[in-house]
């Protein structure tokens, strides 16, 4: 096969190549336009079709409606709702008189514009009257939606709209809105009375609203309460306010109650989203928190570990030292002992003329090691002792050498103890002929 490709490229392969040009060229020349140009302009195509997708939905156009129209619309609506919902706003209390804080200057007087409000919504709203909404100031209806934990939808109505002067009759006065909105939510309205103390005008320009012409519609959640304030280290002046986050808001532009569901649906999703992922935060914040913990705790098990074994080895090499110590000094005393031995004087020999000869047999503590040897009775008694101290006598228990101090001579009968004199002869001590000295162990007690 390989040998059959070699010939054809070699024979051939000027024609392949040559009727490759003439393809391409001729494709060209049937369609008229370059292969990268052709794919640069299916892709600003598509580009500007995804555009024309992503217009934004006005409520007031004009023209008849048709289903594909009717779908387009509701695409567009959702993708402005999207585009609201995405960046997210949140404000906190702030001291200033001029801007929300979360909190009436008035509370009695708050409340009283709260309930006639709702007097004057409810009296034109068809249906049931409209959703429940909280008869009293704002705060109080953030207190609820906390202990509730469900987000709070505001209406904000301007007494003098135009396009929106029909949301309240026709739409929140519906029963399937009201019902929605009362299940779903904790409910709110306020007045955009330029006023500089009206409420719901205060919250509208924290939300960033500069035109008031229509009326508004808002659902803010509360994602920080006082206590967690006041835990964060925040102020004493703000720690008494809820912090909420604006979860989604609108001109009150909807033309019919359907459109308006479908926002309202799509901004509780959102607040749903929020609340699962302050909800997933926590739970990774407890188990970072708990991983922490028990990284510490195994931490300072390792390093407690760590030290007992550096003291365990440090006992050992100072075992080892000390032994090493104890040996090199018993080698001494034995080498020593050698020597005292050999530098003990003659044994005298047995008739010689002038010297009293005693043969002293020895016993030793082990009961079993018996050394004899001659003394003249006339020579120091030190020489007896010393002979006694150059055996290697030890200890019957951790075999350690017996120094001196702890052993003692005494004859058997009658029992007496021999006394260490330094400058007594053994006739002195009295030793003055063959016998048996038992070499005895002192203990303590």
């Amino acid at each position: 096969m390989s040998g059959l490709s070699m010939f054809l490229l070699k024979d051939y392969g000027w024609y392949l190549a040559s009727g490759a040009v003439v393809v391409y060229l001729t494709y060209r020349a049937w369609t008229g336009v370059d292969p990268e140009q052709r794919r640069s302009e299916q892709t600003k195509r598509r580009e500007r079709e995804r555009r024309k997708r992503e217009q934004q939905f006005t409520p007031n156009q004009e023209g008849k409606s048709s289903p594909r129209r009717r779908r387009q619309d509701a695409r567009g609506r959702n993708n402005n709702i999207r585009r609201q919902q995405g960046g997210y706003q949140s404000f906190a209390s702030s001291s200033s008189s001029s801007s929300y804080n979360g909190e009436y200057s008035n509370p009695q007087q708050a409340s009283k514009e709260a309930k006639a409000l709702l007097s004057s919504l409810v009296a034109r709203m068809s249906g049931g009257g409209g959703p429940a909404f909280v008869p009293d100031s704002l705060q109080t209806a953030l207190e609820i939606a906390l202990v509730q934990n469900r987000a709070l939808f505001v209406y904000l109505h301007a007494p003098a709209a135009d396009a929106s002067a029909g949301f309240s009759e026709e739409i929140l006065g519906s029963n399937g809105v009201a019902q929605y909105l009362t299940a779903n939510f904790v409910c709110w309205a306020g007045s955009l009375r330029d006023q500089g103390m009206a409420e719901g005008y205060l919250l509208a320009k924290e939300m960033g609203e500069e035109k008031l012409s229509e009326s508004l519609v808002a659902v803010i959640g509360v994602v920080s309460s006082p206590d967690k304030n006041k835990n964060r280290g925040h102020k004493a002046s703000s720690s008494s306010h809820s912090v909420v986050k604006v979860v989604a808001k609108a001109q009150a532009l909807f033309r019919n109650s359907s459109l308006f569901l479908q926002w309202a649906l799509l901004a509780q999703d959102n607040w749903n989203t929020i609340v699962e992922k302050r909800k997933s935060e926590s739970a990774r914040r407890m188990i970072v928190s708990e991983q922490n913990s028990e990284y510490e705790q195994a931490l300072l098990q390792d390093e407690q570990k760590l030290s007992q074994e550096h003291e365990e080895e440090q006992r050992r090499l100072d075992a080892v030292r000390a032994a090493a110590e104890e040996n090199r000094l018993e080698k001494a005393e034995e080498k020593r002992r050698i020597d005292l031995r050999d530098s003990l004087p003659k044994e005298p020999s047995v008739g010689a003329k002038g010297v009293v000869v005693a043969n002293i047999r020895f016993l030793f503590p082990d009961g079993t090691t018996r050394v004899s040897r001659r003394f003249d009775v006339d020579q120091a008694a030190k020489v007896m002792f010393q002979f006694i101290e150059s055996h290697l006598i030890r200890d019957r228990e951790d075999e350690k050498l017996l120094p001196m101090d702890r052993l003692r001579l005494v004859t058997r009968f009658p029992r007496k103890v021999l006394p260490r004199l330094p400058n007594a002869t053994l006739r002195e001590i009295g030793v003055s002929r063959d016998t048996v000295l038992v070499v005895e162990e002192i203990f303590d007690n």
